[in-house]
């Protein structure tokens, strides 16, 4: 959004617009005092009520208070209160690129056990943010009012084009906005994945994860509405403006919620962890488990050999200790040689000679064998882990599958 701002001050063609040219809009003025009601109401209530009981609250809290004042800036500036707004201006865009470092901070906070680093990633992730605080203490502010005023003007309110020369400091403020905005976003994204192997669950069953993918989807999709807003309403600025607010109204309100559920968030992703370190406690016990290559490979073998001539695997109730016992190795030999060897666990092996005792079995042209009666002929018990597992290995569902095979013959 920014970034299109920027663009207008090179393609406008009026300089002479003047500054009493600003009008007002009351839905404007009201939807930003909503944002602030609500922002200082929601840090209030976390403040008075200690609802959030974490480290990591302290950065949502200073979020929802640095979006407060940014409002509280706009609207000094769109009401004419410049004699305040020019002193304030330094510090408006620092506080704007601090929303996506604190926010980055809180979820990682919540991911992993950040308490003995203390504030360093607090001043380590807002560089850009003080970098740009520095620029404008050396530029702006030795500049005079009438200066500091245009200055203002220029970048904050793109109706009004004072000095071109001015469009290349925003356009410098938009460059910036936008690197921090795609490295978070990349961040963010990392620490998705990240997550995802540290707690050992699908990808949606985690609160943390599921908040975060929302929080990213709708900073993207935000940015990208904002900017085909302001092209298609040609850069009016009370339009885009309300947009803008009433949009920072949902993103408060999302703050709101997942700071009522940080304490819920943490547990989960604390019980999760547990989980997820038990099973890689379990793997790592089993490879160090003494075993040659020669050995292994000779298991593999024995492995083969007696699930491709017993089919022993049609049965629902075949287990890893039958197969040990029936060849004679040990269960920890056998998890070791599967999960090296073949790559995978001993239930998804066996879905594999499963799900191809089933695709023979739908490929025999006199079979009358329906799909419905095929899932208990191969060693399933339901029917739903029989038509997922199917998919999973060959992209398409039984009743495709056998559909394509009619279409073909």
């Amino acid at each position: 959004m920014l970034l299109s701002y920027s663009l207008f001050f090179y393609i406008a063609q009026d300089d002479s617009v003047a500054l009493n040219e600003i009008i007002m809009i009351s839905y404007f003025d009201l939807i930003s005092a909503v944002d602030i009601t609500v922002a200082l109401l929601l840090l209030l209530f976390y403040r008075l009520l200690n609802k959030i009981q974490t480290k990591s609250g302290i950065y949502l809290e200073l979020c929802l208070f640095l979006m407060a004042c940014i409002f509280v800036f706009e609207l000094l500036v769109y009401n004419r209160y410049y004699s305040i707004a020019t002193y304030l201006f330094v510090f408006y865009y620092p506080v704007f690129l601090m929303i996506y470092p604190l926010m980055y901070i809180f979820f990682k906070k919540l991911t992993f056990n950040l308490e003995k680093e203390k504030y360093i990633y607090f001043v380590k992730y807002s560089f850009l943010s003080l970098l740009l605080l520095f620029i404008n203490i050396v530029y702006f502010l030795p500049l005079s009012y009438e200066e500091k005023l245009k200055v203002l003007l220029t970048t904050i309110d793109y109706n009004i084009i004072i000095s071109k020369d001015y469009g290349v400091l925003h356009l410098v403020y938009a460059c910036v906005y936008y690197i921090q905005a795609f490295i978070f976003i990349f961040l963010l994204i990392k620490l998705v994945f990240v997550l995802r192997k540290k707690i050992n669950t699908n990808l949606l069953n985690n609160y943390l994860i599921r908040y975060i993918i929302i929080f990213v989807a709708g900073v993207i999709i935000s940015e990208i509405s904002l900017a085909i807003l302001l092209v298609f309403s040609e850069y009016d600025l009370w339009r885009t403006k309300t947009y803008e607010h009433t949009i920072s109204l949902l993103y408060i309100l999302f703050l709101g919620y997942i700071g009522q559920k940080q304490l819920l968030i943490m547990i989960q992703n604390r019980l999760n962890s547990i989980s997820g370190q038990a099973v890689y406690r379990q793997n790592e016990k089993l490879s160090t488990f003494d075993l040659s290559p020669t050995e292994k490979h000779f298991i593999k073998e024995n492995i083969e050999k007696y699930l491709s001539s017993t089919r022993h695997y049609l049965d629902p109730n075949f287990k890893m200790d039958i197969l040990s016992k029936k060849l004679h190795i040990p269960v920890k030999k056998i998890s070791i040689v599967i999960n090296t060897l073949f790559g995978k666990n001993f239930r998804s092996l066996i879905n594999e000679y499963r799900i191809e005792e089933a695709r023979k079995l739908l490929l025999k042209e006199d079979s009358k064998i329906s799909v419905e009666d095929v899932y208990t002929s191969v060693g399933f018990y339901s029917r739903s882990n029989f038509n997922k597992v199917f998919k999973e290995l060959t992209g398409l569902t039984p009743k495709e599958f056998k559909r394509k095979i009619k279409a073909a013959s």
